[in-house]
């Protein structure tokens, strides 16, 4: 992930973490806390697509190879057939 996202998250972790903690204050309006839990479900929605476009995809060129291969060798075999 780029530092300017990185960044990004951490600071609305932050804010996130200071609304909770002062919830007693803002607790009462019905905008505020819309926005709080929509903040918070926006915060984990990016946290874990994130953690999906981290995921390790070392082999994937590793597996079209042998897709092609065997892509190859198929159609080897229609050709001898005609």
């Amino acid at each position: 992930m780029e530092n300017s996202k990185k960044n990004k998250r951490n600071m609305y972790s932050v804010v996130l973490n200071t609304c909770k903690e002062y919830t007693s204050i803002w607790g009462n309006i019905p905008a505020f806390s819309n926005a709080v839990n929509e903040l918070e479900t926006k915060l984990q929605l990016f946290t874990a697509t994130a953690e999906k476009r981290l995921m390790d995809n070392k082999h994937i060129t590793h597996k079209k190879v042998e897709l092609m291969n065997q892509l190859h060798e198929k159609v080897y075999v229609m050709v001898k057939l005609i």
